[in-house]
């Protein structure tokens, strides 16, 4: 390779592979002139990035997988948790609090309400409440991910 050729591709920022790749565009200068080729890569967006070399595209790639890998180190150390495991949990304590909330209603609290008057009412309402939230929360607290 010339001397012309290596500062070429030292001024695109490429190798010799794509130069041959952007050699076969329509419109591609035929020879090695650097300003000429700059102008080509700038007007066609070619080239990762604009100015990044090879050495800082691998070293980005570096920082990305050593991100995942510490993302599923803290995931399976229990740090974290997936978004979709917490929604299907979410999803599962709103049926149960549902499902909780109308037995309790519905079928126990209007034979323990029969004959009350309003301050009874009342007190065995906050009771029911009190003992749905309390049996939510420990639903809550006992939570493992994939549990």
């Amino acid at each position: 390779m010339s001397t012309r050729s290596q500062q070429l591709l030292d001024a695109l920022e490429c190798d010799e592979r794509t130069l041959r790749r952007w050699r076969k565009l329509d419109g591609a200068p035929k020879g090695d002139d650097v300003a000429e080729w700059l102008r080509f890569k700038a007007a066609h967006g070619l080239g990762r990035g604009g100015s990044e070399t090879k050495t800082q595209l691998q070293e980005e790639k570096l920082r990305e997988e050593i991100a995942l890998l510490r993302l599923k180190r803290a995931r399976d150390e229990g740090a974290t948790v997936l978004v979709a495991d917490v929604r299907e949990f979410l999803a599962q304590m709103a049926a149960r609090h549902a499902q909780l909330l109308r037995m309790k209603y519905d079928t126990e609290l209007p034979a323990k309400l029969a004959g009350k008057d309003m301050v009874g009412i009342r007190q065995t309402i906050a009771g029911t409440t009190d003992e749905v939230g309390e049996i939510v929360n420990k639903g809550l607290l006992e939570w493992t991910p994939n549990s």
